[in-house]
């Protein structure tokens, strides 16, 4: 919501309140958008205008790359034309996989392609192919909250900031896990969602906000590369990853 102000988070929980049942753990996100340096030459001999057009539209997407940053599960995925690829900075190498086959992690140190303290992505990015991408923008959120409704919604939401300052409120929704969802279906799950998902967006119009974006896209399952023991979590995360850089590009 770019329309927000940094004090419509406080409203937003005030106008929720009475409907909390507990109050999860606090989260943070980076967002970073990066733009190739290599610059790729338009067909200026097509005379079709329309065709100029979307070339010029398909070289400006394969000139960004994203990188969505999630301290809290130390995973950071990578978009670059619907193409999604999750990385991890975790070196809990006992804990990832018991198989020595399928442990990514324990192959690459037993290799001696890996040091115990690896680069963040971003950092590699920065540091080491700063002469491919250059950093453009980054916006963080350092005091995410989140807390379950008695419908039995999970929500997460966070202040957005850029280097010009504040950049809009950010707000996730989905269904709470099992064990802290109240919420009894008698109707189609998918129903029961989009109804909570309308009530959230009668309160945000009550406090003033009717302008937002919204995304619930998920990307092809081929065009993701989860690796490690938690597949269908990353393939959660990849997704939602893909929502957020719908919303906040």
């Amino acid at each position: 919501m770019d329309k927000a102000t940094p004090a419509t988070l406080t409203e937003f929980k005030d106008a929720v309140s009475s409907s909390i049942i507990s109050i999860e753990s606090n989260w943070a996100l980076e967002f970073r958008t990066y733009r190739s340096q290599v610059k790729k030459k338009v067909n200026n001999n097509n005379n079709s205008s329309t065709n100029k057009e979307e070339e010029q539209n398909e070289s400006d997407r394969n000139n960004v790359l994203y990188s969505l940053a999630f301290p809290q599960r130390k995973k950071n995925v990578l978009i670059k034309n619907k193409i999604a690829i999750v990385t991890t900075t975790s070196l809990d190498v006992d804990n990832e996989n018991t198989n020595p086959n399928t442990n990514s992690v324990r192959r690459l140190i037993d290799s001696c392609s890996s040091a115990w303290y690896p680069e963040t992505i971003d950092n590699i990015i920065s540091n080491k192919l700063s002469n491919m991408w250059i950093q453009r923008q980054l916006i963080k959120g350092d005091a995410g909250e989140s807390f379950i409704t008695q419908d039995g919604l999970l929500i997460k939401c966070c202040n957005l900031f850029s280097s010009f300052g504040f950049k809009g409120l950010l707000i996730e929704l989905k269904e709470a896990p099992p064990a802290n969802n109240a919420h009894t279906a008698t109707i189609d799950d998918n129903s029961h969602f989009t109804i909570c998902v309308k009530t959230i967006l009668d309160i945000l119009k009550t406090i003033g906000i009717k302008t937002y974006k919204m995304s619930n896209d998920t990307l092809n399952e081929d065009a993701m590369s989860p690796t490690g023991s938690n597949i269908d979590e990353n393939i959660e995360l990849c997704n939602l990853a893909y929502q957020y850089v719908n919303v906040l590009d």
